[in-house]
């Protein structure tokens, strides 16, 4: 019950942040609806009366006119309140969908790592749309119906209680049943909503361009509907217990109207001959008993609806509480001077992690120094990126920024220092100069010659719309597609556009490179560098011997630091070992730089 008011008061607070008219609206426009049945109930025992009455037929032709103009203005005021109501629905799903989507970009990045994260997210999202008419049907539908109820129960009381008691114990009943249905369902619902995120990565996979080629050479397709098939086979099988879940109630509600309506007329008929009714109360009380057997259904399916709905918005605020990344953490602001970064005796454990990733690691890095960070596959090296950027948080030690733990910074102001450049990097299907800026107008100005720097400028000044022209074909059939060289370069040039950033930290963008492209690149990112200092993160030897300092991570420790030229000396040591078996890609790169 505390859950149920929580996501009721929720929704109501969202939508009249939204329309502060909204409700009332609803409320007015449900009251219409029920004038206009009450109209119509009383109606027909009114004119009956009147013209069983000696002159009174000018009355009862007055009386129908004036009552069917109250329906006709009723009815186009709740059609224009309709068309309001709905445009405010879309307005109220969109905004809930927004929310959510700015939720998952401000939440703690360990939570998004999470094997069930999009099983949650998409959970929430089908908390939106299963529960966007919570106030709906409360206000437009149960608070009016109410009223109408209240006064079909005056008719009954002057004629017959026991109909109102029989229609009101068996709506109770198919309400019950009604609940107990929805219940079953969303846990069925639930049951989908890893079949359905499969199938969402199965349709995204079958329809990449990128992917195609390796799926028709592989002879993966076929593999890959197969398991697609499968995933629809069983959400066919929830969805068919949903129906038969469905065919049950619906043969029940047919049940008790099948005995609830001969017994309405029943009852009737008998005080009718009784000579306890007369016909134009005749008339009156089959009229109300029908309105108030199809209102008590309406709130019956209404109320049903509001419980379906408040464990799908529960679903949905379960996934907005999820916790954040804490941007209230530090309250210091970043020097705009130069700066050192220094890493003190920092370990780090995944949560529920065995053993640390990251053990005791010690370094520090000078204003204007270029630092590689190189180590095998599993070495920890992107785990001290991740750290370095406050995605996670130190299980021991601290990061110091001019003497200063990261943490006293104020997350924003610290991470506009950054322009990381990640391995599994994404470009967006807009324009190439959106792709650069995101639209922040502040990064424009040097975007030439950034363009100029890493080689791509030519290439994109020769196509018709420059930096307006869409990436990819997606949306725009003069759509360009860049090759995986010129996509890192253009990933990178992002990442010199960014003019807050003082910082660089490349983490592997080129590992699906060649070497020697790799290497090509690398020297443009280091011609082009003019940053506080430049991070490398790579388990590939293409350019360390142009860094300042390599750090050489094993298995979460760091066993090396030094110049190319100190630990290419050392005998038996790991630096040594990993550039000997890797040099033999690099001999040609060295002997074109040396002439």
């Amino acid at each position: 019950m505390k859950k149920a008011w929580q996501c009721i008061w929720y929704q109501i607070k969202q939508d009249a942040k939204i329309n502060k008219w909204q409700i009332p609206l609803q409320i007015l426009s449900g009251l219409m609806d029920e004038a206009q049945k009450m109209v119509s109930m009383f109606l027909p025992a009114t004119v009956l009366n009147l013209l069983l009455a000696p002159d009174k037929t000018s009355a009862a032709l007055i009386v129908v006119t004036a009552a069917n103009l109250v329906i006709v203005i009723f009815s186009f005021l709740m059609e224009y309140g309709g068309r309001t109501l709905c445009l405010h629905g879309i307005r109220f799903t969109n905004t809930m969908q927004l929310n959510m989507n700015r939720k998952t970009m401000r939440m703690n990045y360990a939570e998004t790592e999470r094997s069930d994260s999009m099983e949650r997210y998409d959970a929430a999202s089908d908390g939106i749309w299963n529960s966007c008419d919570i106030t709906y049907y409360i206000f437009r539908v149960i608070f009016s119906r109410l009223v109408l109820i209240a006064v079909t129960f005056y008719v009954f009381a002057r004629v017959h209680i026991l109909v109102a008691l029989v229609v009101l114990s068996t709506i109770v009943l198919e309400f019950w049943i009604n609940t107990w249905n929805d219940k079953k369902q969303h846990a069925n619902d639930r049951e989908t909503a890893t079949y359905k995120q499969r199938q969402s990565y199965l349709d995204s996979t079958l329809y990449d361009p990128k992917v195609l080629r390796d799926m028709v050479f592989n002879d993966a397709k076929s593999f890959l509907l197969k398991k697609r098939s499968g995933l629809m086979g069983q959400i066919l099988k929830v969805v068919g217990r949903n129906q038969t879940l469905d065919f049950f109630e619906e043969s029940l509600s047919a049940l008790f109207a099948l005995i609830r309506t001969p017994l309405i007329y029943l009852l009737a008929m008998k005080q009718y001959s009784n000579g306890k009714l007369l016909l134009s109360e005749f008339l009156l009380f089959i009229s109300a008993a029908q309105q108030m057997t199809w209102a008590l259904f309406q709130m019956a399916n209404a109320a049903a609806y509001v419980r379906k709905a408040v464990r799908y918005c529960n679903d949905y605020l379960q996934y907005m509480d999820m916790p954040e990344t804490d941007r209230t953490e530090g309250n210091r602001s970043v020097p705009k001077s130069t700066h050192t970064l220094e890493f003190r005796n920092v370990s780090f454990r995944y949560t529920n992690g065995a053993d640390d990733v990251l053990r005791n690691v010690s370094f520090s890095i000078k204003s204007n120094e270029t630092v590689a960070i190189v180590g095998d596959n599993g070495a920890g090296k992107s785990t001290l990126v991740k750290l370095l950027l406050r995605l996670y948080k130190v299980s021991s030690g601290d990061i110091l920024l001019d003497g200063v733990s990261i943490y006293d910074y104020r997350y924003d102001d610290y991470m506009a220092l950054f322009a990381p450049v990640f391995q599994d990097f994404k470009l967006y299907s807009f324009t190439l100069g959106e792709n650069l800026c995101f639209g922040n107008e502040a990064d424009k100005s040097g975007i030439y010659e950034v363009l100029k720097n890493v080689g791509l400028l030519e290439k994109i000044s020769s196509l018709p719309r420059e930096l307006d022209t869409p990436y990819t074909k997606r949306f725009e059939e003069d759509g360009i597609v860049f090759s995986g060289g010129e996509e890192q370069k253009l990933a990178i040039a992002r990442a010199f556009v960014k003019s807050s950033a003082t910082s660089m930290i490349l983490d592997e963008p080129t590992a699906s490179l060649d070497p020697l492209t790799e290497y090509e690149i690398n020297k443009l990112i280091l011609r082009a560098a003019a940053k506080d200092f430049l991070i490398f993160i790579s388990h590939r030897l293409s350019t360390t011997r142009f860094a300042d300092k390599i750090i050489v991570l094993e298995n979460g420790a760091i066993v090396e630091e030094g110049r190319h030229d100190e630990l290419i000396s050392k005998t038996g040591g790991k630096y040594q070992a990993m550039y000997a078996m890797q040099s033999s890609y690099y001999q040609s790169a060295q002997q074109s730089d040396s002439e």
